[in-house]
């Protein structure tokens, strides 16, 4: 996977969904992996795990935060709280792209 920009990110143990809002963006995923790799990808987010025996936690999620010019313009609204379902490419890479993200609602 070819990264354009990546996430400062730190994570914790909590799949398959990436929602942000206001340059905040939480990324829920299996707990059978660990992220080595997270940013921006060409049309989405991408991460690139890795595979870990099983947590307590049923997720592992990462926090991070992004510039609101890297969202195309449409997904760049002020309080606005948008949802994107994890494409998996491979069995370690995760895509998330913004045109399959959806409006949850407004805060």
């Amino acid at each position: 996977m070819t990264f354009i920009k990546h996430f400062n990110s730190k994570g914790r143990n909590l799949y398959g969904s990436a929602i942000f809002i206001d340059g905040k963006v939480t990324i829920k995923l299996p707990n059978t992996k660990k992220v080595v790799e997270s940013g921006f990808v060409e049309g989405g987010f991408g991460v690139v795990t890795k595979d870990v025996t099983a947590h307590k936690s049923p997720y592992t999620v990462i926090f991070a935060k992004y510039d609101k010019e890297d969202l195309p313009p449409e997904l760049r609204g002020q309080m606005y709280k948008y949802r994107i379902y994890a494409e998996k490419i491979s069995d370690n890479e995760f895509m998330f792209p913004f045109s399959k993200a959806e409006m949850m609602n407004r805060k």
